[in-house]
């Protein structure tokens, strides 16, 4: 069974980078898996931070089907060239055809603030 490869000169390439402000509880959709593949989601990469943020408590998931990476202690991120390298939960739910992979704030940020979150995983 052939896999679509996300592996570009030996570097691995996101399936989506999506800025998504934590200030407020609205969060985003970070991906959407294709007609007739399964999504597998081996890690999502906080980044490039717009504030500092240390209060913010997020959780990514398949169309509201159960957490993929569980609702995260209290993140502290600087906006000097850090990043946060969420993984998954061991048995996380796989995204099928038209599925959205979304990350959802639980606890607001108190600055207005942004972040990009990189998508990382395989299709098959």
């Amino acid at each position: 069974m052939a896999r679509d490869r996300i592996v570009l000169s030996g570097k691995k390439k996101a399936f989506s980078s999506l800025f998504v402000a934590y200030m407020g509880k609205a969060g985003g959709i970070l991906f959407t898996a294709p007609a007739g593949k399964t999504c597998v989601i081996t890690r999502v990469v906080m980044r490039s931070a717009s504030g500092a943020c240390d209060t913010v408590k997020i959780r990514c998931q398949f169309t509201a089907a159960g957490d993929v990476i569980a609702l995260t202690a209290a993140l502290t991120l600087t906006i000097t060239n850090n990043c946060i390298i969420l993984s998954p939960i061991s048995n996380a739910l796989m995204g099928v055809a038209a599925a959205t992979f979304k990350v959802e704030v639980e606890t607001v940020e108190d600055s207005a603030a942004t972040a990009v979150f990189d998508v990382f995983g395989y299709l098959y």
